[in-house]
């Protein structure tokens, strides 16, 4: 794979529960990609979607962190441990 392919815009990279793709213009969104862009390493771009991904849940599910953890098919504490982690905060 170039770097061209590695650098081209991905128009989905992950579809969480039908929601839309990455790039769309939702503020969590532009944050993850900016942190993409600074530090382009595999660990950085893991935590970065990770981010995301929990981010939409918790918005999907409207802070609802049983439901949020059930949809990203990971355990209770497994969320609120990465919630910790990366520091999410509800917006008001």
């Amino acid at each position: 794979m170039s770097e061209a392919e590695l650098t081209k815009p991905m128009p989905t990279i992950m579809n969480l529960g039908g929601l839309s793709p990455v790039g769309q213009g939702l503020p969590l969104e532009a944050e993850v990609m900016a942190g993409c862009l600074e530090q382009p390493t595999l660990r950085r771009m893991k935590a970065q979607m990770e981010m995301l991904a929990i981010g939409r849940a918790l918005n999907l599910t409207r802070w609802n962190r049983k439901q949020a953890a059930k949809l990203l098919k990971i355990s209770y504490r497994s969320l609120l441990y990465k919630i910790r982690q990366h520091n999410i905060k509800k917006s008001a």
